[in-house]
């Protein structure tokens, strides 16, 4: 099994000003919790264009193979694609977890980065693009 650098949101997002974020599926009150820790954060409606990250919010691997083709494309070269779904403390059924998120990750050119903790619901992830692309 691999090992993954893990941090909470604030330590991972709190030295990034002026990101653009696009928030999918986000539970209540993660806009105000996140504009809070990143200094200028610029929330986007639609996504014309590639972001700087994109926060997803999914319950299955399901939504998350439906979704992650297109996203991956969307979030900039050098940006986050940060995936969550409830963790064991929540009281939500998921079949996803790292080894399932390492797998899509590959198979859509990208790689698992860190963990984030966000809360006491979610587990969180971070995709990024291979530095060979």
């Amino acid at each position: 099994m691999y090992s993954l650098k893990q941090n909470t949101l604030s330590t991972t997002f709190k030295s990034v000003y002026g990101i653009k974020v696009k928030l999918i599926n986000e539970p209540m009150h993660f806009r105000v919790r996140l504009s809070g820790i990143v200094p200028g954060v610029e929330f986007v409606n639609t996504l014309h264009r590639p972001v700087d990250t994109i926060f997803l919010f999914v319950q299955s691997k399901a939504e998350l193979v439906v979704e992650l083709p297109v996203l991956s494309k969307l979030v900039k070269r050098e940006g986050n694609l940060v995936i969550s779904f409830p963790n064991i403390n929540s009281n939500s059924i998921t079949d996803l977890n790292d080894t399932v998120l390492n797998e899509l990750a590959k198979e859509s050119s990208m790689k698992l980065s860190e963990k984030i903790i966000l809360d006491d619901a979610w587990d969180s992830y971070i995709f990024i693009r291979h530095s060979e692309e």
